[in-house]
């Protein structure tokens, strides 16, 4: 006989039954009927083909191979229950793995360094991989496996696909410090005579800002369309190109490069940016702990300045 022969229902009871000595607290303890109770040892004692117990009087005395059974089935029982219902608690220091996360160029300079010490310090198992992000990253990646978390605009909705909103920001105008704009107001026009540097991909400014340019019969001119953000602050510092972009991310490069910051010339209704994660790996501890990690750090680093609003 092997154990696929044994109805293992019956090893509470009797488990039960050892460690409390008795039918009618086994029973209670079970939430069963003393008959059941009896009848469960009965047929255990017929599976097993040993005896398990025998009476004393108002007493169950456990036999020599019940007693041998008792340390062995209470911690199969302890096992079960460990594993199926009581998660390891989980340790970040002692934690092996690789944690995948979708974002956009800023959040490599803004987000990475400070996320990577985090975990030298406090997960030094855990490896970092930083994939571009986008709607696509939303739609399939993350049900896919492929990614485990992504940062993006909110809000976005997609089956099985979980958010937590990180920040809410807006949007400012990036020129070079001496540029004809500095100093004093501009209209919707004059912006669009000035030739674009677009950093893609673009938020929602841009529909809003394409709407407010058809209705004056007036197109933008695009000199470049690129992700990386550094790259186009430095054209921006260098030429007459100008560019829209997040206040949060232009105030913190600003000190990097010789720009200087200023409002819209029509007004554009702010973002959210949030963290998304699929329900495949919802209560995972591991990725749960980093995705808490990655929310605190991640509003930490990005910290929007008070600069002049949208006038006009």
């Amino acid at each position: 006989m092997n154990v696929s022969g044994i109805d293992l229902n019956l090893l509470p009871v009797l488990d039960a039954v050892l460690e409390v000595g008795g039918v009618g607290g086994a029973a209670a303890r079970l939430g069963l009927s003393q008959p059941a109770v009896s009848n469960a040892l009965r047929r255990l004692q017929e599976t097993l083909e040993v005896g398990l117990f025998t009476r004393h009087g108002r007493r169950l005395v456990p036999t020599p191979a019940a007693l041998a059974l008792a340390p062995v089935v209470h911690s199969a029982l302890a096992s079960l229950d460990q594993g199926l219902f009581k998660a390891p608690r989980f340790e970040p220091q002692a934690a092996v793995g690789t944690f995948t996360l979708a974002i956009s160029d800023y959040w490599h300079a803004a987000l990475l360094p400070t996320l990577i010490a985090h975990l030298e310090a406090h997960a030094p198992g855990i490896r970092l991989d930083a994939t571009p992000t986008g709607e696509e990253v939303l739609a399939t990646a993350l049900a896919g496996g492929d990614v485990h978390a992504a940062i993006f605009l909110h809000p976005r909705v997609h089956a099985g696909v979980h958010s937590e909103v990180l920040i809410s920001d807006d949007y400012l105008l990036a020129v070079r410090r001496d540029h004809p704009f500095v100093g004093r107001k501009f209209d919707l026009r004059e912006l669009a005579d000035q030739r674009q540097v677009v950093i893609a991909p673009q938020g929602p400014w841009a529909e809003e800002l394409s709407q407010a340019l058809r209705r004056e019969a007036l197109a933008p001119r695009i000199a470049l369309v690129t992700p990386q953000v550094r790259v186009a602050m430095d054209i921006v510092s260098r030429t007459d190109c100008i560019a829209v972009m997040p206040r949060g991310v232009a105030s913190r490069l600003r000190s990097e490069f010789a720009v200087r910051l200023l409002p819209l010339p029509i007004r554009t209704e702010g973002f959210k940016l949030a963290l998304y994660w699929h329900d495949r790996c919802a209560s995972d501890p591991l990725q749960k702990w980093l995705r808490s990690v990655v929310i605190k750090l991640a509003r930490q680093v990005y910290r929007p300045t008070t600069t002049p609003r949208a006038h006009g």
